[in-house]
């Protein structure tokens, strides 16, 4: 279960919704949240899907977040400035 901020928008996560054996973990991208519901999107889906919170983990699992700003940099080849 995640508790997202707005901080947090951008931020990949893991739905784990399918906990069966057989069951599909699927990456996506916070794109807004509300009391009850995060908006992700999944793969190369057009638009966010509503997800509940205790279906998802962050990815990272508590790493440093890098932000947007930090995986350009990253990408790029430069280190991100504190």
């Amino acid at each position: 279960m995640i508790e997202p901020t707005d901080a947090d928008i951008g931020r990949a996560v893991l739905y784990t919704g399918n906990r069966f054996v057989g069951g599909k973990v699927e990456r996506g991208e916070i794109r807004g949240f509300n009391h009850w519901t995060v908006f992700v999107r999944y793969g190369a889906d057009a638009v966010a899907k509503a997800t509940s919170r205790e279906d998802l983990e962050w990815e990272d699992h508590g790493g440093a977040w890098r932000g947007k700003a930090g995986r350009r940099a990253e990408r790029q080849g430069k280190a991100l400035e504190k």
